[in-house]
């Protein structure tokens, strides 16, 4: 298996409540996405990065509540995020924003080669 994978353009027209995206990355500690992920081992094609190219969420984005949970929109390489209308800025290279304030729980990683 490669950790290569790819996804182009997602548009939500509502809202992403307690939801994931991820490409090419494994919850391998099984504590949800967003944190201690790992690139999916195996890739022999080190040049190509797992990619999500976009992800538009026209309402609100929130993880949940519930303690002990994660949510994440995780790739090696993220090229756009907007959420309610704001685009979210992302820097060269490997980012981790917090996305949901209020409980703490969802996140923005883009992950190293060789995480």
């Amino acid at each position: 298996m490669e950790s290569n994978e790819q996804i182009g353009k997602i548009v939500v027209k509502g809202n992403w409540i307690q939801s994931s995206m991820v490409a090419g990355v494994e919850d391998s500690t099984h504590d949800g996405f967003g944190q201690n992920d790992t690139v999916i081992s195996g890739d022999t094609t080190p040049s190509v990065l797992s990619r999500i190219a976009s992800l538009v969420i026209k309402g609100t984005a929130a993880g949940s509540a519930q303690g002990g949970d994660c949510f994440g929109i995780v790739a090696q390489q993220i090229g756009r995020l907007s959420i309610g209308g704001a685009a979210i800025a992302l820097q060269q290279g490997t980012d981790d924003i917090l996305l949901d304030a209020v409980n703490g729980d969802f996140r923005l990683l883009e992950l190293p080669a060789h995480s």
